[in-house]
């Protein structure tokens, strides 16, 4: 998925999923997640399909607390 920056330009990262009116996308290479409206997220044009191995839970208030 592609996100644009403040700056007009591409960003990419893998679409992680949806929850709470966010959308969560992370680097490819790993890393930690990123939020976004869902209307700034759309497909590369040229699609690239990764195998997430272990899924992260997305990152709220709530479990960021449980971790502290």
């Amino acid at each position: 998925m592609s996100l644009l920056s403040s700056d007009g330009n591409p960003l990419q990262g893998v679409f992680m999923g949806s929850r709470g009116g966010e959308s969560y996308l992370r680097p490819e290479a790993g890393g930690c997640e990123w939020t976004t409206q869902p209307a700034q997220v759309a497909p590369l044009d040229t699609p690239r399909f990764i195998s997430v191995q272990h899924p992260s839970q997305p990152r709220s208030i709530e479990t960021i607390g449980a971790l502290t």
